[in-house]
């Protein structure tokens, strides 16, 4: 499992394929992990047999990890080891902010809510 051509936005991510024991590979499955994810893996992408890497689009100001797990006729492989933990830099928001609503909650404050967009 490696992590390759980063930048701040994309990465790739390959892998070897494991042994197949005598029942071709159908489908190897992308996990990530990311700082908001808690430790917790979660499928990224299903890629087929053939595919040995896919590039990722990635967050500003996030870590990342990745691990694959392969498919034959017989059942799962267990999961790889992860990646090498990739941090992306911190970056200027992409867009502003969406219906942005201001209120009067009372002679003295004003409530400004809106909509982040990614």
């Amino acid at each position: 499992m490696e992590v390759t051509y980063r930048t701040d936005t994309t990465a790739i991510v390959s892998w070897e394929a494991g042994n197949e024991n005598n029942s071709p590979t159908e489908l190897f499955i992308l996990y990530m992990n990311a700082t908001w994810d808690l430790g917790m893996w979660k499928i990224f992408r299903m890629l087929s047999p053939g595919t040995r890497s896919t590039r990722v689009d990635l967050e500003p100001w996030t870590s990342y990890n990745f691990r694959v797990k392969q498919l034959n006729g017989v059942g799962y492989s267990e999961l790889s080891e992860p990646s090498e933990t990739y941090r992306t830099e911190a970056s200027r928001p992409y867009a502003n902010p969406e219906n942005v609503r201001a209120a009067m909650n009372s002679s003295r404050f004003i409530d400004v809510e809106w909509v982040v967009r990614n």
